[in-house]
């Protein structure tokens, strides 16, 4: 990197330009905030976070797009997280590169561990075809009590009404506009392909969770984030 954003241990330069990671905020069950901290004195620079679950480096988690810094640019920058599994231990850094070219630099790596889950949750997405995607993000007491959220398909937008988690699958019902979604989602885990499958009814009746099929489950596309399907004691 020659004249952007250099990232390194104790502000290691290079251009007169360096960032650090620092510590994480905000610490959930399924989410975290991550900062970092840098300064870009000598040209166009663009700046990302790398987060995974401890112990594997090799499977990166979704952190949003990335910072593109002006010259001159300095201070802190963060980005919040969600879809992350309970009680877990996750690593992150920040990284970035010079817009002018050259590769990307990575700071340290810093550590947290989410928190015990207190409440079921299902987050994320799926993309099978241009008519078959959609996202869920949804959750409840442990029992499905109070459910809330928002739940999206290609042919469906609509507040969620229902929420039931059974260990690894969950049903999630929505009302949108004079229509109705059921979505069911089968989590296979970091390492597992997701399964989904979800119907669209004409008339605006609050689907029932409880009764959900998981019948016909396909597995999410390859271009998809999958889904955390978290069932909480």
């Amino acid at each position: 990197m020659g004249r952007g954003l250099l990232i390194g241990l104790a502000c290691v330069a290079c251009g007169g330009c360096y960032a650090s990671t620092e510590p994480a905020t905000d610490v959930g069950q399924s989410g975290a905030t991550l900062h970092a901290r840098g300064t870009a004195n000598n040209g166009e620079a663009t700046s990302y976070f790398e987060l995974w679950a401890t112990g594997s480096p090799s499977r990166q988690l979704p952190t949003g797009q990335a910072f593109h810094w002006t010259a001159g640019a300095s201070g802190p920058f963060s980005r919040t997280v969600a879809g992350l599994y309970p009680s877990t231990p996750y690593s992150f850094r920040v990284c970035g590169r010079d817009d002018s070219g050259g590769s990307a630099v990575c700071a340290q790596t810093r550590t947290f561990t989410t928190t015990a889950a207190t409440q079921d949750e299902l987050w994320g997405g799926f993309f099978g075809s241009p008519s078959f995607n959609g996202y869920a993000r949804a959750k409840s007491g442990p029992n499905g009590q109070n459910a809330t959220g928002h739940l999206f398909a290609s042919d469906f937008n609509g507040f969620v009404t229902c929420l039931h988690v059974d260990g690894n699958r969950a049903a999630v019902g929505g009302v949108g506009n004079n229509s109705a979604m059921l979505m069911t989602v089968v989590d296979n885990g970091p390492t597992g392909t997701d399964t989904v499958q979800r119907a669209v009814a004409p008339a605006a009746v609050a689907p029932n969770c409880v009764a959900a099929s998981f019948a016909n489950q396909v597995p999410v596309g390859t271009d998809s984030e999958g889904f955390i399907v978290i069932d909480a004691p």
